[in-house]
């Protein structure tokens, strides 16, 4: 924060409202869902600043809290810190890490 730098991990419906897109981040979930494989970057004029987004790619270790609920090792479809799980499977894609910084100096 300090240096114009601002890191959110942002995701559609995600457990954590404090993630929830807000509109312009909506635009680049839109664009990595969209182009698959790559990585967002754009200068914004308007607003003086460079923005970097990279999609949240589920991987194998991912499925402990996320994957499916009927193999939740807590024998309740929960995962371990008692939230219910998604189903989701390992290779799909759910938000980004999405990374704002000044372009002043």
């Amino acid at each position: 924060a300090q240096r114009g730098m601002n890191f959110r991990v942002v995701a559609e419906n995600p457990r954590n409202p404090s993630n929830a897109p807000r509109e312009e981040e909506m635009r680049v979930l839109r664009w990595l869902a969209a182009n698959p494989g790559k990585d967002f970057f754009e200068v914004d004029e308007e607003r003086d600043e460079a923005v970097m987004a990279r999609a949240v790619r589920l991987s194998e270790d991912c499925m402990v809290c996320h994957g499916d609920p009927a193999r939740s090792s807590t024998g309740d479809g929960k995962d371990p810190l008692g939230y219910r799980m998604e189903g989701w499977r390992s290779g799909e894609t759910h938000g980004a890490f999405l990374l704002r910084g000044t372009m002043r100096e």
